[in-house]
């Protein structure tokens, strides 16, 4: 059978209810914007900050979820390279399991803290927080917003692929747009907050929530993979 000449028809997501698609889509505003007013409550701040912290829920959803999508990515990657023979879809593929790996690996510090090794005192030197990973290195210490920045905009782009030929077999789901909108914005005001002078009551929820976006990528980088995976070709 000549894969080339059939067009993948993926999930839905007309298939799922009206009630379900709505939570879906105003899933990562309304977390976003309930963990900053959980920050800014001081009756709560302990209880967010709690959520957010090393090696708790955030984190460790974060970490699997990119690992979801790193796998995903990967079997999407191997069903192309043995089939069709489409070098967007396998570099675009190549790229987000290596990428979502890599994050994800860096999100636990290479399982330092699950492993308990220490880090290598030449590596602890240029390490702002002391531990095995490249972005807390000096120079990328606090620079995740860029990143994240570029997560949103290129997920929003490849929403857009939709109505691009050419693209249309790395495109993501319409519904996905919900989600790195809010990636892209929460970015783009973090980033600004480096050169404009907010209020600590906006800089302190802003800067912790970027640990919730961190989530919001690795989940949505799993969903898009997953919509691929499921593609029925």
């Amino acid at each position: 059978m000549n894969r080339k000449a059939e067009t993948p028809v993926p999930v839905s997501a007309s298939d799922a209810g009206p009630l379900m698609l709505a939570v879906f889509k105003l899933a990562p505003t309304l977390s976003l914007l309930l963990c900053m007013l959980l920050l800014a409550v001081p009756t709560t701040l302990d209880v967010a900050e709690w959520f957010l912290a090393e090696n708790h829920p955030v984190e460790l959803l974060t970490f699997l979820s990119l690992m979801a999508a790193s796998l995903l990515a990967a079997l999407v990657l191997r069903r192309e390279v043995k089939g069709a023979k489409n070098r967007w879809v396998e570099l675009t593929f190549a790229i987000v399991a290596l990428g979502a790996f890599f994050t994800a690996m860096e999100e636990i510090a290479w399982g330092q803290w699950l492993l308990g090794f220490d880090t290598p005192e030449s590596w602890r030197a240029i390490n702002e927080q002391g531990e095995t990973t490249f972005h807390n290195l000096k120079g990328f210490q606090g620079k995740t917003e860029i990143p994240r920045l570029f997560f949103g905009l290129a997920g929003l782009v490849a929403v857009s692929f939709r109505s691009v030929p050419l693209f249309v077999r790395i495109s993501a789901p319409p519904i996905l747009a919900w989600w790195f909108g809010p990636i892209a914005i929460h970015a783009l005001v973090d980033l600004v907050e480096d050169f404009v002078q907010l209020p600590e009551s906006i800089r302190h929820p802003l800067s912790r929530t970027s640990e919730l976006t961190e989530m919001l990528i690795g989940l949505a980088a799993a969903f898009y993979a997953w919509w691929h995976w499921r593609e029925k070709i």
